[in-house]
């Protein structure tokens, strides 16, 4: 039971942590000086629109300790460790942009060893240079012939 409410007050900790703020942080802003264990690499690309996706965090053998960075449009929620992998959720807004956006997530275990995280997301797709009509209908014509 202990471990359970030490794992549910981390939970809470990283949503608050990971949830707020607008900016982004960089791969090099958050890799530390002297890490405890060892530091791994990982990246995932996301679709432009909603994403609700979850991901297996490779090469983290125990639960996650803590979730470091992130952006306002991206929010990290760890899911419950049972063994192998940790999984995280996450939730990211559309990306309503004609660039792709980015951010670096620091996911530390319970062993000191620590997955640097690059999360991109696609840039939104162009609509075939149309203005989009918003589904809208008239009765008006196409166009109008003079007689």
């Amino acid at each position: 039971m202990k471990k359970f409410k030490q794992y549910i007050i981390a939970s809470m900790a990283v949503i608050l942590m990971t949830a707020c703020g607008g900016g982004s942080t960089s791969e090099e802003d958050i890799i530390p000086d002297n890490p405890d264990g060892q530091v791994y690499k990982q990246s995932v690309t996301l679709q432009a629109d909603i994403v609700d996706e979850t991901v297996t965090i490779e090469n983290l053998k125990s639960a996650i300790m803590s979730i470091e960075g992130g952006a306002g449009w991206l929010t990290v929620i760890p899911l419950e460790y049972t063994s192998g992998n940790p999984k995280i959720r996450l939730i990211a807004t559309e990306n309503e942009k004609d660039t792709p956006r980015s951010c670096s997530l620091r996911i530390t275990a319970l062993s000191g060893d620590m997955v640097i995280l690059a999360v991109t997301q696609e840039k939104a797709e162009l609509k075939d240079g149309i203005d989009d009509t918003h589904d809208v209908t008239t009765d008006q014509p196409a166009y109008s012939r003079k007689k």
